[in-house]
């Protein structure tokens, strides 16, 4: 090390201690030490990350407050900023939670075909991340949410399956009960239309026997009448 250097280190040093003295003169009275932000900062100065971070607690108070479109808009937009940031290990898990949480919006919702598109690619993701204890504990809870949500869509697929069958027989009964109700009112209407072929005679018929009758009784009168004159 030169000279120059040694100096230079000396003084970067003595600066520092001269700092962390202030700091503590200042805690010693009471004071507060902050470092000073801009109250309202410049929306086109925040950057990515900011944006990012702010859209996710949008979204996590949406989902637990159960406004589930809300919250996947607002994933939406956080995935859409992670795609602008640079390809590391660290945005890629961030990506994954955020499919993994869009994925939760959307089972809630009964849309378990996006929801498992989702969870599969949250761990596709997490199969390229580095071979370690924390993306592998990643890796096992998407897949522990994916067994789960394709259990719901299995239940929910059966019970609609169950629900067209009872329609299905309810429409054949009110058929079947239908088509009876009309052929015992058909057979009923034969019944009646018999009896009166087979008990109504012909008004004509009625008049011929009448004059047969009394043509019967005009002979047996005359016949009586002749015997006796």
């Amino acid at each position: 090390m030169t000279n120059d250097e040694y100096i230079d280190k000396q003084q970067a040093l003595s600066q520092i201690l001269d700092i962390l003295n202030a700091i503590a003169a200042k805690k010693a009275n009471g004071e507060k030490i902050r470092r000073q932000y801009k109250t309202e900062p410049d929306p086109q100065e925040r950057s990515l990350g900011e944006q990012a971070g702010e859209l996710t607690n949008k979204a996590t108070k949406a989902f637990q407050e159960g406004r589930y479109d809300d919250a996947k808009k607002y994933l939406y937009g956080v995935l859409e900023i992670i795609d602008q940031l640079p390809d590391n290990n660290d945005h890629r898990e961030a990506k994954a939670y955020m499919l993994n949480m869009l994925a939760g919006a959307e089972c809630r919702q009964g849309l378990f075909d996006e929801s498992v598109k989702h969870l599969r690619e949250a761990i596709s993701i997490c199969e390229k991340l580095p071979d370690t204890i924390k993306y592998q504990y990643d890796k096992e809870t998407f897949e522990d949410n994916l067994e789960d949500v394709e259990h719901k869509m299995k239940q929910a697929n059966e019970h609609k399956a169950e629900m067209d069958k009872e329609s299905d027989e309810s429409l054949l009964d009110a058929l079947q009960n239908k088509s009876s109700k009309d052929k015992k009112y058909k057979s009923q209407k034969d019944i009646e239309a018999n009896y009166h072929f087979t008990n109504e005679k012909p008004k004509g018929s009625d008049d011929v026997t009448m004059r047969l009758v009394l043509l019967l009784v005009m002979v047996v009168l005359i016949f009586v009448l002749l015997k006796f004159c």
